[in-house]
């Protein structure tokens, strides 16, 4: 069969013809999907800017012509169309105050300036200043880079600022309690300090003599008295002397408290084995071997860190009484410069009485045991302090105890 050329050329033509059809209707959905993406991106902006700003402006500097868009009259708390778009608005309401550093603001931006905020204060429809924020970039620039349209943003700061105010205000209220309920503490245990002195200074003269009185009777009495009359006589002496001891450790807590701290470089290797000679010379009976770490220095007062050291290693020697040799660690914790550690291997105690310690006249032992006014920790702990430091101890009975403290860093 034969076609035409004049049937060929129809055909043609009609496929031309549907091919545009559909070149079109498809070039007219990519147009649809495009506008409707961008509506969407349109909706979310203005959501946005509905979210974050009041409204939007723009300054034309040769021209002074100003002109803002959105609901920029609700900053100055009027309807739309109450005011006039442009320059006069600011120039009648804003601030006194304010309106030199905006001006001063305008005249300094250049094409270098990539955002501008200021903060000001403009009068509102009830004749009140509010606060606001406009934050700004340079639009268009001249020839000599100097600038020629500015667009901003404005926003209504009002409530934040009334915050941030009472926010201040409170703060200063709080401040100032702080300083005088801390300056009444302090002068409350300073007198506390000054009546517990006094009453231990002053208990030290009737106990001394009431001490003498005792050994005068005992001695006028002895062969005289049955006894369990000499054994209470002898009981009372020694409850009157370990008082005395109390309250010459009571004394040197205050003294420890008073002193004023002298804060130097200082060789506590050399500060310890003073420490340990003194307490070989004093327990002649006994070996102590002390493993003192090399190059052990510390930033604090030579005589208070010569009392730390001196109350832990009485307490180290004590606690390891019927060891033969005592054995005693003193060095730096690893990874801490400026943390220290005093380690024996004596008799320890129970850590679930850790806690009780540090307080004074506190005992974990009897006396009958381990002789002591309880006190020794306590002005360590009190020593350290003042140092800026930390003390905690561990234990293990049987095994022994260990205290930690730290010292102020001068790095």
């Amino acid at each position: 069969m034969e076609i035409d050329f004049r049937t060929t050329l129809i055909i043609s033509s009609c496929a031309a013809a549907a091919l545009g059809l559909i070149f079109i209707a498809f070039k007219q959905a990519r147009h649809n999907a495009a506008a409707a993406a961008l509506k969407e991106k349109n909706m979310l902006l203005d959501f946005v800017l509905a979210s974050t700003i009041d409204a939007i402006w723009d300054f034309h500097i040769p021209t002074m012509a100003m002109r803002m868009d959105r609901d920029w009259e609700a900053v100055f708390g009027y309807e739309k169309g109450e005011l006039p778009n442009n320059l006069s608005v600011w120039k009648d309401r804003l601030h006194k105050n304010d309106y030199a550093d905006v001006v001063k603001a305008f005249r300094a931006i250049t094409k270098e300036t990539k955002t501008l905020e200021l903060k000001m204060r403009v009068k509102n429809k009830n004749e009140k200043f509010v606060w606001i924020v406009s934050r700004m970039v340079v639009a268009e620039t001249d020839g000599e880079g100097k600038a020629r349209r500015i667009v901003g943003i404005l926003k209504n700061i009002d409530a934040e600022v009334a915050m941030q105010r009472s926010l201040a205000e409170l703060n200063q209220t709080l401040d100032a309690k702080v300083r005088e309920r801390t300056a009444a503490l302090v002068q409350t245990n300073a007198e506390l300090e000054r009546f517990a002195y006094s009453l231990s200074h002053d208990m030290k003269a009737p106990l001394t003599r009431v001490a003498s009185w005792l050994a005068i009777l005992q001695i006028s009495l002895r062969g005289a008295l049955i006894k369990q009359n000499e054994q209470a006589l002898t009981y009372a002496k020694d409850d009157i002397a370990a008082m005395a001891r109390m309250i010459e450790a009571m004394m040197a807590l205050f003294q420890v408290a008073k002193r004023e701290v002298h804060f130097t470089n200082l060789d506590l290797q050399a500060i310890a084995l003073s420490q340990v000679d003194v307490l070989r010379q004093e327990n002649l009976n006994v070996e102590i071997n002390a493993d003192i770490e090399h190059n052990l220095r510390g930033f604090g007062d030579t005589e208070l860190l010569q009392i730390v050291f001196k109350n832990l290693l009485e307490n180290a020697v004590k606690f390891s009484r019927g060891q033969n040799p005592i054995r005693i660690k003193i060095g730096r914790t690893v990874g801490h410069p400026n943390t220290f550690f005093v380690q024996d291997y004596g008799v320890g105690f129970d850590m679930q009485y850790a806690d009780k310690i540090f307080a004074p006249f506190q005992r974990l032992h009897s006396e009958k045991d381990f002789t002591g006014t309880g006190i020794g920790l306590s002005i360590v702990e009190r020593i350290v302090h003042r140092h800026q430091g930390r003390v905690e101890i561990k234990s293990q009975v049987g095994v022994g105890t260990t205290v930690i403290f730290s010292l102020f860093s001068n790095e």
